[in-house]
Parts: structure tokens; sequence; C-alpha cells
């Protein structure tokens, strides 16, 4: 199922991963949260963080800040989590090592929910990752990302003055979409801002005046189709096998090496 065999990286920039299915709404997900929550912490998961979370969301053009029940649960060291809404399940973690792995987990979680909600209806699958580049002494971010995503320089534009966000969306099949960003920050954040909110336990420490550069790539699906375990299988191998290919033309041959 892969187009590339897998990369031999021992150092690797990876800062987390997640995977998003998006179902039909299920108002009443509270009451079968005893259910999943009682089956999940007897499957590795009984560290629960849950709670009401606050979102910011477009209505008719205008801002609206709205709550949202937010179920949470996470494995003893919590370097990873599942996250239950009325409308997703998420998978997400920080100490990933391997697509197998990793999937095998989002099919614990996505399995536990539909065999307790019954008839779950998939409307959307996301595959996603981030990495931290962050180059060896004396070198530049530059030397890390090809220089398609290198952004401009002028005697306005400075790069020592200056961070870089920049991002393409493609289509990848008829119902299917990938996002790359390149995105530089100075507020230490390793971690997208749409993800600060709830990520798993993070083992990173960024140094006072450091850039955070990170490249985020996410490619997705969208389909309205009962829920599988084959079929869930099969269209999250589709997206890594895409992620990875776009990852390796986004990275330099230097930084392969570095990073092995």
């Amino acid at each position: 199922m892969r187009t590339l065999p897998p990369l031999a990286i021992s150092k690797s920039p990876l800062v987390l991963v997640l995977c998003q299915l998006r179902h039909a709404a299920i108002r009443d997900m509270g009451s079968y949260i005893p259910k999943i929550q009682d089956r999940l912490r007897r499957q590795g998961f009984p560290i629960d963080v849950s709670g009401e979370v606050r979102e910011v969301a477009i209505r008719d053009g205008w801002p609206l800040m709205e709550r949202h029940s937010h179920w949470e649960y996470r494995t003893r060291d919590e370097r990873w989590s599942v996250i239950i809404r009325e409308q997703a399940v998420v998978v997400q973690t920080t100490a990933y090592t391997g697509f197998d792995p990793f999937l095998d987990r989002l099919l614990l979680a996505t399995d536990t929910v539909s065999e307790v909600v019954a008839e779950l209806v998939v409307e959307r699958v996301g595959l996603r990752y981030i990495d931290w580049i962050r180059p060896e002494k004396g070198e530049s971010w530059k030397d890390y990302v090809k220089a398609g995503f290198h952004g401009i320089e002028n005697r306005i534009v400075r790069p020592d003055q200056s961070v870089l966000f920049a991002q393409i969306i493609s289509q990848t099949a008829e119902r299917s979409r990938i996002i790359a960003r390149v995105a530089q920050n100075r507020e230490r954040m390793v971690l997208p801002v749409d993800l600060l909110a709830h990520p798993p336990a993070l083992e990173v420490a960024v140094s006072d005046g450091e850039v955070v550069t990170l490249l985020d790539l996410d490619h997705f699906c969208e389909e309205r189709i009962d829920y599988s375990r084959e079929d869930l299988r099969n269209r999250a191998w589709k997206l890594h096998d895409g992620l990875d290919i776009l990852f390796r033309d986004m990275v330099t041959p230097h930084a392969l090496e570095v990073w092995r």
C-alpha cells in the first residue's frame, strides 16, 4: 500500500500526528460516553481530561464564541489521546513510532465508538503531520526545506525581521485534497494555533528568541459512507501515502541525511 519504502529516520522532526474521523452529528453523544469511556479505559486510555471547550465559529460573516462538550481520554504517560465530540473522533500522539501502530490505535478508537453508538455515518477522514524544522548550529531552516517554500526577500521584507507563512492546497483525487504549510512564529509555539488547546504531552523546549519553523501537512477525503473498519484502514493508508510523498518532495536531501 506504499508507493515508497519507509524512511529510516532516527532523529525525527515530528512533533504531533493526528487523524480525525468526522461523522454525522450525534446530538445525544453524552449518553453514550460512559460506555465508550469504560471501553477505552480498559484498552489503555485511563486518564480522563474531558471538559467544555470554547471555539470561535463564523455565522453569517460574524465571529461567535460557541461552547462544545469535549470528551478526551489519554494513556498514562499522556502521549496519546482519543477525543470524542458530537461530530468527530480524533486520535493524536506525540509519541509516533510508525504508521502501523498509529493506525492500530485509530481503529481501536473508531471501532469502539461505532460499536457503542451503532450506525456511524462517516463524512470526512483527515490525517495531519506536524514537523518542527530545527536547524543545526550555523545552519538555516532553508537548508532543510526546498526553495519553493522560502518566501521572498528584498529591502523591505528582511528574513531576520519577519516570519513566513506559505500554503499550497491541491486536489489529489475526486473527493480528496492535500494542504502543505510552512509556518513560522516567534512565540515559542511548536504547534499550529488550532492545535494548542488540547495537545498530548510534549517533551520539547524552545530557546529564547528562536524562530520556530513548522511543516504542517494535512491530507483529507470527504465522502459520506457507513463506517467500516476496512474502509477506514484503506483510506488512512491512501492519505498517509500522499503525505509521505509530499514530505519527501518538500524537504532537502541534507535534511534527510541529518535526521537519519
